[in-house]
């Protein structure tokens, strides 16, 4: 009886070291997705940002196509 008990604190004891890593794997893996989102942002921000002067340009492409006739 002895035994068992020990081997199921032994269980225990590596179940809770197992639980703390993986914690630590979560925080670490969060946080890098923070970070991921925060570039995808940043780039979503610049191509709609050139898209809009590509339209504007094109516009005034237009515009002054329309002018020349």
């Amino acid at each position: 009886m002895e035994n068992l008990y020990k081997e199921m604190m032994e269980m225990r004891d590596h179940l809770l070291k197992r639980i703390e890593l993986l914690e630590d794997d979560v925080e670490r893996l969060t946080e890098e997705n923070y970070q991921y989102v925060k570039e995808l942002y940043t780039l979503e921000r610049m191509i709609n940002s050139l898209s809009d002067e590509l339209i504007g340009l094109k516009l005034e492409g237009q515009k002054s196509s329309k002018e020349d006739h």
